[in-house]
């Protein structure tokens, strides 16, 4: 089953203001303040993940590892530095299970991140997103224990069965 998460709420991101986002990052990159893996991570969220006027973009650390050809580590780091730096903000993103006995689970999903064009020294570095999911319970709890019960019978009974005819003689 898949499940779309809804993205965060951005305003959204004329060409332009990508390109003054991209030319921050340069200057950062020429002050020394972020790494040439970090500035290759910025140009993959803004030019490679991003749709057309998104403000906001939804990856896994695979799939920037995979376009920046960096290591998830790496990625995890430089989504950090940049974050810290005010260019994005992370959106931990949450989603809750419910399950047949009545609990929920709670499950990590892909990051999001949230593109800054403007000054952004006063922007929170991490926000945490909750998706409440509740999936339809096909059978009730005391249905599936017979059913269980029920498949483990026929397997004893066809071992049984296999034991009295390994043991008859031929």
């Amino acid at each position: 089953m898949s499940i779309i998460l809804p993205m965060p709420a951005a305003s959204p991101i004329s060409p332009a203001q990508a390109g003054s986002i991209a030319a921050r990052g340069r200057k950062l990159l020429r002050q020394g303040r972020i790494s040439h893996r970090q500035a290759v991570l910025l140009d993959c969220l803004l030019w490679s993940v991003r749709r057309p006027g998104a403000g906001a973009v939804a990856a896994s650390y695979a799939v920037l590892s995979r376009l920046a050809h960096i290591s998830r580590e790496t990625v995890a780091d430089g989504v950090r530095r940049l974050a810290a730096l005010g260019l994005v903000s992370i959106v931990k993103r949450r989603v809750r299970c419910a399950w047949i006995g009545g609990g929920t689970a709670s499950r990590q999903a892909s990051n999001a991140y949230v593109l800054h064009a403007g000054n952004t020294e006063f922007a929170p570095a991490t926000v945490i997103q909750e998706i409440a999911l509740s999936l339809p319970l096909p059978i009730a709890a005391a249905e599936a224990r017979a059913a269980l019960e029920s498949i483990r019978r026929r397997r004893a009974g066809v071992i049984a069965d296999l034991l009295r005819r390994g043991a008859a003689p031929a």
